[in-house]
């Protein structure tokens, strides 16, 4: 006489397959998570202290569809500049998400024109505008 496999009630495989699909979602999600955080971009990191994203200082980068951005050595996009602004610049800094940081045409972005426009009006004042956008930011990382 052969022995019959033993057979999970249907209650049982119901709960075996809901333990087994949400452990592979938690799994997705943790990947997904290092993923975004670590690996999405060459140009951002990400600190565990402030729990948020920074640009990596002194990098140029051109991206696929041929737009290319510069993060200075301070660690905001556009060209180095001082700590202190020369004597009668006006500094202004930009702060935003991806529409400040103007990812791929930074020079397009509205600090870069904004800069362009203020310094090339009438008043004779000279302007400097700081771009301090990185994407994904919103008014929770104040």
């Amino acid at each position: 006489m052969k022995a019959e496999p033993r057979r999970f009630s249907i209650g049982k495989q119901i709960l075996f397959s809901i333990i087994v699909i949400g452990g592979l979602l938690v799994l997705a999600e943790g990947a997904i998570r290092v993923w975004a955080l670590y690996f999405r971009t060459s140009y951002e990191r990400y600190n565990a202290q402030t729990g948020r994203l920074e640009l990596r200082p002194n990098i140029r980068y051109t991206s696929a569809d041929g737009g290319e951005f510069r993060i200075n050595a301070k660690g905001f996009v556009g060209p180095d500049f001082d700590d202190q602004p020369a004597a009668g610049v006006y500094r202004i800094i930009g702060l935003g998400d991806s529409c400040t940081f103007a990812t791929g045409f930074w020079r397009m972005g509205y600090t870069s024109q904004l800069e362009q426009r203020l310094n090339n009006g009438r008043s004779g004042r000279r302007f400097e505008v700081i771009n301090a956008g990185i994407e994904g930011y919103n008014s929770t990382f104040a």
